[in-house]
C-alpha cells in the first residue's frame, strides 16, 4: 500500500522535483559558503567544499537527505517503466535494461548520501572510491536510461516529444563524465600516483588558491556532469502522466 501511494503520479513528481531542488540547493550553498569563507571561487570540486568546516555543513545535510531522495527517484522512475515494459515489451530485453538501469542509478544515489560522511581530506581514498562510484553508476543510468527512451518511443510515438532534451542532457552529462575522468587520470597518471592529489588536497584545506589547472578542469567537467543529470532527471517529469495513466 505504501508503495503504491509513492507510485502515483503526484508522489513521483514531487519527489523528483524536491530531489533536483535539493541536489542543486545543497551544492550551490555549499559552494557560497566556501566564497564566503574566501576560498578560490574557480573552481573547487563538489567535494571541496565539505573540506571548510563551515561549507561541510549544508553539503553533509544536504547530499545525506538528497542522496535518499535521488534513490527513491531511480526506484519510482524504474518501477514504473517496467511496469509500462511488461505490458508493451513481449520479448522482455528492455525490462532487463531497465533494472540495469534501475540499479546502478539506486547505487548511485546510495553513495551519494554515504560519501556526505567520508570528507575527501580525512578519507582520499574511500573518498574518490565512492566518487567513482556515483559517477560511473550516474553515467550507467544514463546511458541505459536513454537507450530504453528510444526503444519505449518506437512503442509509443508520446514518448518521442520528451526524447530530444533528454538525449542532449544525457550527450552532455556522459562527455562531461569522460572528460572530468581524463583530466584527473593526468593528475594521477596511469599508477594511480596521488601525490599530487594530496598536495592539492594541502591547498584545501588551507583555503587558498586552486593551483592545479588540470584538477580545475576536471572540477569544471564535474559540476558541468551534475547539471547535465538534474536535467535528464528533469525530462522525467512530463513522462511521468504517460507511464502512470497507461498504468
Amino acid at each position: 500500500m505504501f508503495m503504491q501511494r509513492l507510485l502515483q503520479a503526484k508522489w513521483v513528481r514531487f519527489n523528483h522535483i524536491a530531489t533536483i531542488f535539493g541536489i542543486f540547493s545543497t551544492i550551490l550553498l555549499s559552494y557560497f559558503v566556501w566564497v564566503r569563507e574566501g576560498c578560490d571561487p574557480w573552481l573547487p570540486f563538489i567535494s571541496d567544499t565539505d573540506v571548510n568546516p563551515e561549507s561541510g555543513i549544508p553539503f553533509t545535510i544536504g547530499l545525506s537527505i538528497t542522496g535518499i531522495m535521488l534513490t527513491l527517484a531511480f526506484i519510482q522512475i524504474g518501477t514504473l517503466r517496467q511496469n509500462w515494459l511488461e505490458k508493451y515489451d513481449i520479448e522482455s530485453r528492455l525490462i532487463f535494461w531497465n533494472k540495469m538501469s534501475t540499479l546502478a542509478g539506486v547505487t548511485s544515489g546510495l553513495t551519494t548520501s554515504w560519501i556526505a560522511f567520508t570528507p575527501w581530506h580525512e578519507q582520499m581514498i574511500l573518498h574518490i572510491f565512492q566518487a567513482i562510484i556515483i559517477f560511473t553508476g550516474a553515467a550507467i543510468w544514463v546511458v541505459i536510461a536513454s537507450f530504453v527512451s528510444i526503444k519505449m518511443s518506437e512503442i509509443d510515438e508520446s514518448f518521442s516529444l520528451i526524447l530530444k532534451n533528454r538525449i542532449i542532457a544525457a550527450t552532455i552529462s556522459v562527455s562531461s563524465f569522460i572528460l572530468m575522468s581524463i583530466h584527473f587520470g593526468l593528475v594521477v597518471g596511469g599508477e594511480g600516483d596521488l601525490s599530487s592529489v594530496e598536495s592539492y588536497l594541502d591547498s584545501v584545506v588551507i583555503c587558498t588558491e586552486l593551483a592545479s589547472p588540470i584538477l580545475t578542469r576536471a572540477a569544471f567537467f564535474e559540476w558541468l556532469m551534475v547539471f547535465s543529470l538534474g536535467a535528464v532527471l528533469a525530462s522525467f517529469i512530463p513522462e511521468i502522466d504517460l507511464l502512470v495513466d497507461d498504468n
